[in-house]
């Protein structure tokens, strides 16, 4: 939250807390595969595109201005705990 408070999108690999971000709230870009090329194509993509780039920007930063720190905090918890729960089930599936 706070390099997309600050205007600069995330890009990463697909996972539980970057997709939402992504696909959801527009702040973010996901790598087509989980690959270093994949990152860095991501990266020269987004860079590429001025105004994706400034859509993610004005969007992550109203997304930010609009939430309180405890918010996030809290947000952030649930999440990471409902990930590990969704991991835990997996792992024992497996």
């Amino acid at each position: 939250y706070e390099s997309i408070g600050s205007g600069a999108p995330v890009v990463g690999f697909a996972h539980a807390t970057l997709r939402p971000l992504a696909e959801d709230l527009k702040v973010a870009a996901v790598a087509r595969r989980r690959t270093t090329d994949s990152l860095a194509e991501a990266v020269i993509d987004l860079a590429s595109d001025l105004p994706r780039y400034r859509a993610m920007r004005a969007a992550g930063i109203e997304l930010v201005r609009n939430e309180s720190a405890e918010a996030v905090t809290i947000a952030r918890v649930d999440h990471l705990v409902a990930a590990a729960a969704r991991n835990r089930r997996t792992a024992a599936e497996r």
